[in-house]
């Protein structure tokens, strides 16, 4: 007689969270922590991107998608922050200031990744359906 039982071989977590951020007024899309180790960035449906200090839990918003952020991603010198939404925009922050340093990228679809080249001068878009890949010279 077969068996009906099913193991998935899950175990329960041992482990608790050592800091939970809390700030944005909607759901979390997207996360990446900075090369420095000491930085969080997020992104949300409520159109901001926010950068966490992990150690103290200090937030800073980065404002200006008129939809949801899907994406985020950190420049490997830690300086710029590259956001991708439903608003079918790119925008690139820097995350000393807080400012503005580019965009908005106008993508042809809604982005659902960006991604900044090991030397930031290019920053690469991936449409939220999938079937395209941008790529921008951000020095120029």
């Amino acid at each position: 007689m077969a068996s009906t039982s099913t193991k998935t071989g899950a175990t329960e977590s041992i482990l608790t969270p050592t800091t939970t951020l809390k700030c944005h007024g909607g759901r979390v899309r997207s996360i990446s922590y900075c090369p420095d180790g000491q930085r969080m960035i997020s992104g949300s449906s409520d159109k901001t991107a926010r950068q966490w200090d992990v150690e103290t839990g200090t937030v800073r918003a980065f404002e200006g998608h008129s939809r949801r952020i899907n994406c985020v991603d950190i420049s490997v010198d830690n300086t710029l922050l590259a956001s991708g939404a439903d608003d079918f925009t790119a925008r690139m922050w820097n995350l000393n200031t807080g400012k503005l340093v580019a965009g908005p990228f106008k993508s042809i679809s809604m982005v659902g990744a960006v991604r900044f080249s090991t030397d930031s001068k290019k920053l690469a878009l991936k449409s939220d359906v999938g079937k395209c890949v941008e790529v921008w010279d951000i020095e120029s």
